[in-house]
């Protein structure tokens, strides 16, 4: 069964991870292009914080899951 705990950290990967998508993949030319995806679209140099906050949130997500999982057992 998941603890309370680690179904936290799965709404809030889920909730960021929506949260940047809809920020970059929103019609935008702030910035100099970064990184072409594709000809219509690319990664923004405004969307580069936005995409750190992401990893981040992600990375410290991983480790409340781990240590989760140390303290159940």
């Amino acid at each position: 069964m998941m603890t309370p705990s680690r179904a936290l950290v799965l709404l809030l990967v889920a909730v960021q991870s929506l949260l940047t998508a809809a920020w970059v993949l929103r019609p935008n030319d702030d910035g100099r292009v970064v990184l072409v995806l594709t000809r219509e679209h690319g990664l923004h140099s405004s969307d580069v914080p936005v995409v750190v906050l992401w990893f981040v949130v992600v990375a410290g997500c991983a480790w409340v899951w781990t240590q989760t999982g140390r303290r159940d057992r």
